[in-house]
């Protein structure tokens, strides 16, 4: 009796180990799945007929997304593109990682498919699908999903998503010419924790560079702005325009711009033309706010305005009025009168 029952207290205590580690291998293999399965929903591509009007190009919105995430995060969003031309087309969805551009005129650079970007973002983006076809007029919602690692380090990640069209049975080209240019919905990741926003002026200048101006005033400012960080930042503000007297005659906003990390970027403020006059010395003063902290970055600069046609019109203005003096001085004499009374004149 005591045998048997050490024999079934034996083989009841190797079934509960085994069950406790099959319990255990399924949590530690299947478990992530059902999570994973939780926190990344199916992605599907929804395509609706609106009957746009034919203008003739594609449209994808929205052009540029900032995310903040933190490290395990997953995250779902979604793009829409547009087919305003009159025939089907067929798309193509690619994901490149961006990065600064070399020359300092241009944004950024998207990356070809073999190469990472300095801060890589297109391993850790799922778009639903990577081909699609849409109907003239139609408009398609491609949802697509960020899966950041819990190891990912704080600090930037930056990609684009990338849709190229061309009509429907259509090769990549025709005679060796592109029909339909890619369009990008760039991807600004910035992933939570200890970053580092080191960014300030690099320049402030008129636009051409130069202090004096002979026929109008400037009209437009460049600024250059950099970006020593690890992740991008977002710099705003304003140029005023004050003249000789120091009053301020115009405020230009600086608006929004992202710079990425260990880049300077150049960025115009335009000053339409308008039929005020400007004449004198003028100062230009930038107040920037680099994106972070409440302190601004401010520089100035001088220049004079002398419009020559108007300074000609003045000279013979001048000259006219000289002349026309000498005529008169030349043909009359003038003779002063003293103010008294002479009895003599009057016979007395």
């Amino acid at each position: 009796m005591v045998d048997d029952f050490m024999k079934e207290q034996a083989n009841f205590n190797l079934f509960t180990e085994k069950k406790i580690l099959g319990l255990f291998l399924g949590l530690f293999f299947f478990a992530p799945v059902g999570l994973w399965a939780q926190a990344l929903p199916p992605l599907e591509l929804t395509i609706d007929q609106k009957n746009l009007s034919v203008v003739g190009d594609i449209v994808l919105y929205p052009g540029k997304r900032e995310i903040f995430l933190a490290p395990g995060e997953t995250v779902v969003y979604d793009i829409r593109v547009s087919n305003r031309t009159d025939s089907d087309l067929a798309f193509t969805v690619s994901v490149e990682d961006l990065a600064p551009a070399d020359n300092p005129d241009e944004v950024l650079k998207i990356l070809p498919p073999n190469q990472s970007g300095p801060y890589p973002l297109r391993n850790f983006v799922q778009p639903a699908v990577d081909a699609f076809t849409l109907p003239a007029g139609a408009e398609a919602t491609l949802p697509f999903a960020i899966i950041i690692p819990f190891d990912a380090p704080p600090g930037g990640l930056y990609g684009t998503i990338l849709v190229a069209a061309r009509p429907v049975g259509a090769g990549d080209d025709i005679g060796g010419t592109i029909l339909y240019s890619r369009l990008g919905s760039h991807l600004l990741v910035r992933i939570a924790g200890e970053v580092t926003e080191d960014g300030g002026l690099a320049y402030f200048t008129t636009r051409p560079p130069k202090t004096f101006y002979f026929y109008r005033r400037p009209e437009q400012f460049e600024l250059g702005f950099f970006n020593k960080g690890n992740v991008h930042l977002v710099p705003y503000g304003e140029v005023t325009i004050d003249n000789i007297f120091g009053r301020t005659i115009k405020r230009l906003p600086v608006n929004a711009f992202f710079v990425l990390p260990d880049s300077t970027r150049r960025y115009a403020v335009d000053w339409p033309a308008d039929n005020l006059p400007a004449f004198g010395r003028y100062q230009a003063t930038l107040s920037i706010y680099p994106g972070y902290g409440e302190e601004s970055r401010t520089d100035s600069l001088v220049y004079w305005v002398f419009p020559w046609p108007l300074m000609v019109a003045g000279m013979i203005a001048l000259l006219f009025i000289f002349i026309i003096w000498r005529f008169i001085t030349g043909r009359f004499e003038f003779r002063r009168r003293d103010n008294y009374y002479d009895p003599t004149r009057f016979g007395q």
